[in-house]
This record gives structure tokens, C-alpha cells and sequence, in this order.
């Protein structure tokens, strides 16, 4: 049986939160699925560049956390 999860955006005290939700059929199906569309949006270039500090929160139906994941990785620093 599937369920809903929503990608909250946030950074600091600033949420862009989703409303609309996807159905998975568990937390590790939903992750995936927002793994996949973060690699997407960084392709093509939809996410703001060199703006560090933005999450994407992986929440269930009841809107509890389930994993945070840094919308831009970070870059490994060069010696």
C-alpha cells in the first residue's frame, strides 16, 4: 500500500513547503525519488548556484521528518 510524503524546501526559518505530496510505497521508494529529482534539477540547472544551506525534507502524512538532504552537495576543498 502506498503512501504520502512531502519535499519540504528549507533553510534556516524559511520554508517552501509542498502541499501536493507524491505517493511511494515506502520511506526508501520516497527518498529515491527525491535523490533522482535533485540530480535532475542540478543538470539542468533549475536550482540556485553556490547557495549552500538549503535542505530538502523528506516528511510523512503526519508532516514528521523522516531524513534531510542538502539541496546543493558540498564541493570537497582543494588543497
Amino acid at each position: 500500500m502506498s503512501q504520502r510524503f512531502y519535499f519540504d524546501l528549507e533553510k534556516g526559518l524559511q520554508t517552501i513547503r509542498d502541499y501536493k505530496g507524491v505517493e511511494a510505497r515506502d520511506r526508501y521508494e520516497a527518498i529515491n525519488e527525491a535523490t533522482a529529482v535533485l540530480e535532475k534539477m542540478r543538470k539542468i540547472g533549475v536550482l540556485p548556484r553556490n547557495e549552500e544551506g538549503w535542505l530538502l525534507s523528506i516528511k510523512d502524512t503526519s508532516r514528521v521528518t523522516l531524513i534531510r538532504l542538502p539541496v546543493m552537495p558540498r564541493v570537497p576543498a582543494t588543497a
